[in-house]
C-alpha cells in the first residue's frame, strides 16, 4: 500500500503487468458488483491513485 499503479514498476509504482489477471481497481466513488470471486484482487485507491487497501474476493 502507498504506491500507485502504472505501466512500469519502481519504488513508488506497481506495474499493471505484475497484477493477477483477475483484478479490479476501485476508485473512491466507483461502483462495483458485490459478487465474491476468491481469485480476484480488489485494489482500492484514493483520489490521487494511491493504493489504500488490497483484498481478494
Amino acid at each position: 500500500m502507498g504506491k500507485k499503479i502504472g505501466d512500469n514498476h519502481d519504488e513508488v509504482t506497481f506495474a499493471k503487468k505484475d497484477l493477477p489477471s483477475e483484478h479490479r481497481v476501485l476508485q473512491p466513488d466507483s461502483m462495483s458488483t458485490m459478487d465474491h470471486k476468491p481469485d480476484r484482487l480488489n485494489i482500492h485507491v484514493d483520489e490521487q491513485g494511491t493504493v489504500k487497501n488490497v483484498r481478494y474476493g
